[in-house]
């Protein structure tokens, strides 16, 4: 074979760009080019940071854990859980009694064990005082979480007064929330700080598919519940239309008449356009559909209405959220850099 055939051959296809090369750029490609190489240089800097704090993290605990530090003055145990699980945790007195004030009363309470005598918790899962353990001693996770492990998580950074903690929680059930458990936590976990905060943020963000996943549904017996959704002022939806059109088809039912009672002083029905207020004609009685209609139609507006107690006088556009919908995170943030590295060496190989 020829060497022009060769060339032909092994020729690069004109329609198919190709980078330019260090020689050719021009001074803001260089720039560019420059710019990312730098951001990755950095990038590896950080996570050779994380992985260091992240191995000395774990050889705290397995010190912490060791037979030998159970005859450190500072030394502490735990015994946490039920009768059919318990659990011996170790921990040193000095991270517990800069970690939070609870742990200092705890442990200047005259009623808590002394003599190498375990302090009893019942209350708690030990797989969950576990991960309390690692961040109090390292201010990491260690081990991977799921959503309900953060929830858990967060319920007992709040009662350990563990402000820090309960922030890493809240961030880290942000992230695997998704639409079809959401409301779920919304309804059954409102007294809870740390988990209202990180799903307020989510329904804020998402708020389009959350109303229109099917698990919606399940918030018809939660007036209350709905009451504080539709108090948020961030919402990531086109118009007020786009609730009222989710509350017809929750509420579409005669049974709920207490859920469409609470709901509508909270709609904000004076920015509805009369063909999207049809969709709750049903709820409205006579004279609020009478005031409503006065709102809209040229004729009734000459005339004066009386204004229903019930009806949201408010004319002011929620705000627009501006974040989109994010595919839910399947690795957790703790661990993200380690995941990267992996999955650069397999690229290498």
């Amino acid at each position: 074979m020829s060497s022009h055939s060769k060339k032909r051959r092994f020729s690069r296809d004109p329609a198919s760009p190709a980078a330019p090369s260090p020689a050719k750029c021009t001074k803001a490609q260089k720039k560019i080019l420059g710019e990312l190489e730098e951001m990755d240089k950095q990038k590896t800097i950080e996570e050779r940071r994380f992985l260091d704090s992240l191995d000395g993290a774990q050889r705290k605990m397995r010190f912490i854990e060791d037979a030998a530090f159970a005859k450190h003055p500072e030394h502490c145990s735990f015994l946490v859980g039920n009768q059919k699980e318990k659990t011996i945790f170790h921990a040193s007195k000095l991270d517990l009694r800069s970690a939070s004030e609870y742990f200092q009363a705890l442990l200047r309470c005259e009623f808590t064990p002394q003599n190498g005598q375990p302090i009893r918790i019942s209350h708690i899962k030990p797989h969950i005082f576990k991960l309390v353990m690692e961040y109090v001693h390292t201010c990491h996770l260690l081990t991977p979480v799921d959503l309900n492990m953060v929830a858990l998580l967060s319920c007992a950074a709040d009662e350990f007064l563990l402000e820090k903690l309960g922030k890493v929680a809240e961030d880290l059930m942000y992230k695997q929330l998704t639409t079809k458990d959401v409301w779920h936590y919304f309804r059954l976990w409102h007294k809870h700080r740390f988990v209202m905060a990180a799903c307020k943020q989510f329904l804020e963000d998402n708020t389009t598919a959350c109303l229109e996943d099917d698990s919606f549904l399940s918030m018809n017996k939660s007036a209350d519940r709905l009451v504080e959704f539709l108090s948020l002022e961030k919402m990531n939806i086109q118009s007020e239309a786009q609730l009222v059109a989710a509350f017809a088809k929750l509420a579409s039912k005669k049974g709920d008449r207490k859920l469409r009672e609470k709901v509508l002083p909270h709609l904000r029905l004076l920015l509805v356009k009369p063909e999207d207020l049809v969709k709750i004609s049903d709820w409205l009685t006579e004279e609020q559909a009478l005031f409503m209609a006065s709102q809209h139609d040229p004729l009734l507006k000459t005339k004066s209405y009386p204004q229903p107690d019930s009806i949201n006088m408010s004319r002011e556009e929620r705000t627009r959220s501006g974040a989109a919908n994010a595919p839910p995170v399947l690795v957790p943030p703790h661990f993200a850099p380690i995941f990267r590295l992996r999955v650069c060496k397999k690229e290498q190989i």
